[in-house]
C-alpha cells in the first residue's frame, strides 16, 4: 500500500511541477483557475484527500479500531443525507438483461460433469465455513462472483482446464447499482473524485503473491465490501479491475470488456440463500467446451490464423452459443 501511494503521489508531484495550465488541464472539471498556481492547488487537495483515506483505513484495520473510525470512512463516501457522494462517479446502474459469465472447475476423479443449476450459484450460508477470504468477500460470507466475458470469468479462476469447466450465462432480471472501482477512461479522468477513484481501484488490485500469506492487498478491498454491506439498499455489489488481467503474458486481446469484474452481495443473512440476490438474477444450464466439441459443434472451421480480436476467440464464440441457451430464475433452481 506504501508503495502503490508514494507512485501515485509521485505522479501527481510531476502533475504539480510540470503545472503550465495548458490542454493538459483544459477537460478538467472543478479547476476554475488553470493557471500553474490553480492546477498546483487542485493537485494538493487530492494529496490531502489520499492521505486522509489512507489514515482512516489503517486506523479502520488496526485490531483494536473503534466504530468512530468506521463512521469517519462511510463519511468520505456518505453525504449527511445518507446517499453516496459523487454517484455518477462512484457507482454503476446496470440495466435489466445485461449478460455475466461464471466459471466453475470440475472435480479431478469426475472431469467431464455437468454440474446442476445450483452447482454454479453461490453455496449455501450453511456451507459458509468453507468460504474463505478472498479480494471482496469477507470470510464466512459467500458472493456471487461474476464477469463481463468468459474469458475473464476463466482468468479469475486461475485459468481451469478448459475443456472440462463447466461455465454458465447469468442475466440480471431487475436494475441493479454498484459501487464502481475501475478506473475511468482518459476523458472522463476530469474531476478529482475521478482521480481519487482511480487510487481506488489501483490500491484494490494490486497482486497478491504466494509470498502475502496475510494477504494484505485483500484489506482495503475488503473494507469496501463491508461498506457494500453496510449501504444494501443503494448498492448491490461491486465493479471491480480484475488483478489476474494484468497477469497475462501470452494472450492478448483488443476488448476492454475482459478487464471488468463484479461481485453482488447477498443482503439477507438469515436463510440458506438470499432471496434478494437470487430473485435478482437468471441463468442458463451447465455448459463445458467438450459437451459442444462432443456433439460435434465447430465453432470457426473458416478462421486460420491467430488474432487479438476477442469476437473471434473461442470465448466469444461460446458465449454467443450461452445467449442462444434459455435461462430460469435463479430463485426457481437453487
Amino acid at each position: 500500500m506504501r508503495k502503490l501511494t508514494h507512485d501515485f503521489m509521485r505522479l501527481l508531484d510531476e502533475l504539480r511541477k510540470d503545472a503550465t495550465g495548458v490542454k493538459e488541464f483544459e477537460h478538467f472539471e472543478g479547476i476554475e483557475d488553470k493557471s500553474a498556481k490553480g492546477i498546483q492547488s487542485f493537485v494538493k487537495k487530492l494529496e490531502e484527500r489520499i492521505e486522509d483515506f489512507n489514515s482512516i483505513c489503517n486506523a479502520c484495520l488496526k485490531p483494536d479500531s473503534k466504530s468512530a473510525d468506521w463512521d469517519k470512512l462511510t463519511g468520505l463516501f456518505i453525504d449527511k443525507s445518507g446517499n453516496i457522494k459523487d454517484k455518477s462517479i462512484m457507482t454503476e446502474t446496470i440495466n435489466r438483461g445485461r449478460d455475466f459469465y461464471r466459471i466453475r472447475q470440475t472435480d479431478q476423479k469426475d472431469p467431464y460433469r455437468i454440474y446442476e443449476h445450483k452447482d454454479m450459484y453461490i453455496i449455501p450460508l450453511e456451507l459458509s465455513s468453507k468460504v474463505g477470504i478472498a479480494r471482496f468477500n469477507l470470510s464466512g460470507y459467500p458472493c456471487l462472483y461474476l464477469a463481463e466475458s468468459l474469458y475473464l470469468a476463466w482468468e479469475e479462476c486461475r485459468r481451469p482446464d478448459f475443456h472440462t469447466a463447466n461455465f454458465t450465462r447469468f442475466k440480471n432480471r431487475k436494475k441493479l447499482t454498484v459501487l464502481d472501482l475501475t478506473i475511468p477512461e482518459f476523458s472522463k479522468l476530469n474531476s478529482e473524485t475521478a482521480l481519487f477513484k482511480a487510487y481506488l481501484s489501483l490500491l484494490c488490485s494490486v497482486k497478491v503473491t504466494d509470498k502475502d500469506k496475510d494477504h494484505w492487498q485483500y484489506r482495503i478491498a475488503n473494507l469496501f465490501t463491508r461498506f457494500g454491506y453496510q449501504q444494501n439498499k443503494q448498492l448491490d455489489g461491486i465493479k471491480y479491475v480484475s488483478s489476474k488481467r494484468f497477469e497475462n503474458k501470452n494472450f492478448r486481446l483488443d476488448y476492454t470488456r475482459e478487464c471488468a469484474a463484479y461481485v453482488f452481495l447477498p443482503k439477507d443473512l438469515d436463510a440458506s440463500h438470499c432471496k434478494r440476490l437470487a430473485s435478482s438474477f437468471e441463468m442458463t444450464k451447465a455448459y463445458s467446451y467438450f459437451y459442444f466439441k462432443f456433439y460435434g459443434i465447430n465453432f470457426n472451421p473458416a478462421k486460420k490464423a491467430a488474432t487479438r480480436d476477442y469476437d473471434n476467440t473461442v470465448f466469444a464464440f461460446l458465449e454467443r452459443q450461452l445467449q442462444l441457451e434459455p435461462t430460469c430464475n435463479c430463485e426457481a433452481v437453487i
